[in-house]
């Protein structure tokens, strides 16, 4: 299977590949949305997707990762889980659309079932990964045509996804709510423009194991935008992030807790009547209880050669609220390539390359913790963390070609490779040991790089 599953890659490495988009009429005009027509203004829409995926690394487990006892010696390896997911997603949007206000709705359901094909065992150990997870938004836009706009927005969503960054290796279920309330504000030349937005996000593991990581966080951000040429504008960006660890013990919940600020400023423009360049600058600092001072910037050249032709080339560096760290620092270059044929063939290419960079840990703060003992009805429990690197730093490359054939309007099929590895020094290792009758004596030493491959085709109807 892995030979099987190298071949395909480089096949599909070297086809640039693409998305379902909406079609055009020959005339260069979008075609009629298509739907259910309730009303003059009222629009219904059904989807449905059937999407077989294999996938090389479910867990995203380092394969360095393993399970010692000390008493036996006997040694348990993490390996790699791959496995054939089937994917089915129905989905239902509703808007009511009309000159002054927007009003809408969405739910989609996604079940995956894990088929067990590539290992028998894999099926049971992934019985409750198969799970029905949802994603629904609710969305009301008011005063559409005047000078002051206002939006609201709340999505609610379940699902399973294997954290990229700090948590655990594995799949993990959480429940997300996320409700923001925007101002938008505007001239009557539509030249200058400001938006005020504010939200607040609940994030709920439902493992047990991972409660020390549910978070609530109030999100602010503020936009402003002055357009001095027809084609040109400057502007600036404030966002400010409070996010608290509600669920960690009381030392660790002060100690993750996070409230990054970031202030922006840029200009974006065209060019040419091909070429359209952006620019932006700012600082940032992480008012956490080790307080970092950083910079951000970001640049991103776009080339539409045609309607059917777009490369876009970027660099940001931004910092975001993350678990035990506190923060991280991303820098991000990506490239994007999309190639549209006679209306129906869209051919894409997405690569990207970050690296992460970490605030210090508070979990475990130094390079090698003092063993820590712990007394449960009469039996000692004692606890030594190892950590490789207190300076965490990541390296995470992405590559995800993609191509896609529009049969009508709203029924499509599209085939996607995505190929996906981090890389890091940090590891964590953990001895424990205990007194009891029956001695426990063992060593866990988890990695977090990783190296996983995902073939995905898509079935999707959307009318």
């Amino acid at each position: 299977m892995r030979s099987f599953m190298c071949s395909v890659s480089l096949l599909l490495i070297l086809t640039v590949c693409g998305s379902l988009f909406a079609q055009e009429s020959g005339n260069g005009e979008k075609a009629p949305e298509p739907g259910f027509r309730l009303s003059e203004t009222a629009l219904l829409n059904v989807s449905f997707s059937l999407a077989p995926e294999f996938e090389s690394n479910i867990n995203n487990i380092s394969g360095r990762s393993y399970e010692r006892d000390l008493l036996t010696g006997a040694l348990q390896k993490s390996d790699e889980i791959m496995d054939l997911i089937i994917r089915m997603s129905p989905g239902l949007r509703a808007k009511i659309d009309d000159h002054s206000k927007t009003l809408g709705m969405a739910i989609r359901l996604d079940y995956s079932l894990y088929t067990g094909i590539e290992d028998p065992g894999t099926l049971k150990n992934f019985a409750n990964a198969s799970a029905l997870h949802f994603d629904t938004d609710i969305l009301g836009e008011f005063n559409k045509d005047g000078n002051v706009v206002v939006r609201i927005a709340n999505n609610l969503k379940r699902n399973s996804n294997p954290d990229q960054l700090t948590i655990e290796n594995g799949l993990h279920t959480n429940l997300l709510e996320d409700f923001s309330l925007a101002v938008f504000i505007k001239n009557s030349e539509d030249t200058l423009s400001l938006k005020i937005q504010s939200g607040i996000q609940l994030n709920y593991f439902e493992e047990s194991l991972f409660s020390p990581y549910n978070f609530w966080s109030s999100r602010s951000n503020v936009y402003g935008q002055w357009k001095f040429l027809p084609k040109t504008a400057a502007f600036f960006n404030v966002s400010y992030i409070y996010q608290d660890y509600f669920n960690a013990g009381s030392v660790l919940r002060h100690d993750q807790r996070a409230m990054p600020l970031s202030v922006v400023v840029g200009a974006l423009g065209q060019l040419t009547p091909k070429i359209s360049l952006k620019l932006s600058g700012g600082y940032a600092n992480s008012l956490a209880k080790d307080m970092h001072h950083d910079g951000t910037a970001g640049v991103e050249f776009i080339f539409k050669n045609s309607e059917n032709t777009l490369f876009k080339l970027g660099y940001v560096r931004t910092m975001f609220p993350v678990a035990i760290y506190q923060h991280y620092t991303q820098d991000k270059v990506y490239a994007n390539f999309t190639q549209k044929f006679f209306n129906r063939l869209l051919l894409k290419l997405d690569a990207s390359y970050s690296h992460l960079d970490y605030g210090k840990n508070v979990k475990y703060p130094a390079l090698i913790n003092a063993p820590t003992s712990e007394t449960v009805n009469g039996i000692t429990t004692t606890t030594t963390v190892t950590q490789k690197s207190i300076d965490r730093e990541d390296h995470l490359i992405r590559l995800e070609p993609m191509v896609s054939y529009n049969f009508l309007p709203w029924l499509g099929l599209a085939l996607k490779y995505t190929f996906e590895t981090k890389q890091t020094p940090y590891y964590a290792q953990v001895h424990i040991e205990n007194d009891a009758p029956a001695p426990f004596d063992k060593e866990y030493r988890t990695h977090y790089d990783y190296m996983d491959h995902r073939i995905l085709l898509t079935l999707a109807a959307d009318y």
